[in-house]
């Protein structure tokens, strides 16, 4: 008899793997901008960690298949999406913003001692607005502004808005069908990149990075539905999901084709979701991943601004650092994971729970939702 797994068994399952492998990924784009910062000037394919920026669309992919984990099942009323909608801006918002106030203040320091940090332009205040409203990667901007790792966030509100409208899409239409969509969507995508597009689609930010994020999270639903529909004895050693994510770590050094190492980043994803499944980790283990996967927002938004400091204005005074750029890159490092759990601990949590705790405006009940059909 083939059993199958319906959507709302283990529907409060806490992928703690997942989540350290965030970590991991948040690693690797550490590792891609501190590079840029102590090999100022070197091509990208010439550069050790050069591939590494790829790490954001694993994010992408991650959290189309977390959120559609958490929601999957939702009845979308109109009191349900605003309830959402705050619970994902509760998440990504109050650092946001933070890490903004920070590099205003930053740079008018750095400034103030005479020291350049590259461009100028990127710190003008008439990015301030786009950077407030979370839409500087929706083809508002001209550059990448202040805190540049955030382009991906505001790409990410984007995707939690039409969150609804992709899970219902996938639902409806089914896997097979859904995956075709998105190659198509990808191959749409491929064509502008050698008419309309200037940049390749995969490599965009702020000019539309969410033209680059939505193929990789609807992707990321898409290895839900599959997840969700395995049979309930299956098994999948963790030797697969070991293999897969050191398999995306040589793409991304070897920088093929950035679709291939997506293609990776989702198989990973998956076999490492099937995995967990059947098998989670020790406690003791999985405390230290659950500890850095919830820093790895943190990391990811605190590293560009302990690096302006490091390497822009300690490298330059402190001269045992400046004669060693490697263990530069070490110690901020450390200075931003320390960063990242405290800010965890001390600032993101308690900010979620305030902004979770306020009020949501009485919206008009209705019996038939906004999105029937949606996943259950």
């Amino acid at each position: 008899m083939d059993r199958r797994v319906t959507p709302s068994v283990e529907a409060k399952q806490r992928f703690v793997v997942l989540d350290f492998l965030r970590f991991l990924m948040a690693i690797c784009v550490v590792a891609f901008h501190y590079e840029i910062f102590i090999r100022p000037g070197v091509p990208p394919e010439s550069r050790v960690f050069g591939g590494f920026d790829a790490a954001v669309d694993f994010f992408f992919i991650l959290s189309g298949f977390v959120i559609c984990h958490s929601y999957g099942d939702a009845d979308w009323t109109a009191g349900k999406f605003t309830d959402y909608i705050r619970k994902r801006i509760a998440r990504i918002y109050p650092l946001h913003i933070v890490t903004l106030m920070a590099f205003v203040c930053a740079y008018g320091l750095v400034a103030s001692f005479g020291v350049s940090t590259g461009d100028g332009e990127r710190y003008n205040a008439s990015h301030i607005p786009a950077q407030l409203f979370l839409v500087h990667a929706w083809g508002v901007s001209d550059r990448l502004s202040f805190n540049h790792v955030s382009w991906s966030i505001s790409a990410e509100l984007f995707l939690y808005l039409v969150f609804p409208l992709l899970a219902l899409a996938v639902r409806r239409i089914g896997i097979l069908p859904a995956v075709l969509a998105i190659i198509c969507c990808c191959f749409v995508l491929q064509l502008a990149t050698h008419g309309l597009l200037v940049t390749h689609w995969l490599y965009r930010t702020y000019d539309f990075g969410i033209l680059r994020a939505l193929p990789s999270f609807a992707a990321g639903i898409v290895l839900w539905h599959v997840w969700a529909q395995r049979s309930a004895d299956f098994n999948m050693p963790w030797r697969w999901p070991i293999i897969a994510l050191a398999l995306c770590v040589l793409l991304m050094a070897a920088q093929p084709p950035r679709e291939i190492i997506i293609g990776a980043f989702a198989v990973a994803i998956l076999l490492t979701a099937l995995a967990e499944t059947r098998g989670g980790v020790g406690p003791r283990f999985g405390l230290v991943m659950k500890s850095l996967g919830d820093a790895s927002y943190g990391l990811y938004m605190l590293h560009t601004l302990v690096g302006l400091f490091i390497f822009k204005a300690a490298m330059p005074k402190i001269e045992w650092l400046g004669e060693n750029q490697l263990a530069a890159a070490l110690l901020a490092f450390v200075l931003s994971l320390m960063a990242a759990l405290l800010s965890y601990r001390l600032f993101e949590v308690p900010a979620r729970r305030w902004i979770n705790s306020l009020p949501l405006p009485r919206l008009p009940t209705r019996r038939r939702t906004m999105l029937p059909g949606l996943p259950s």
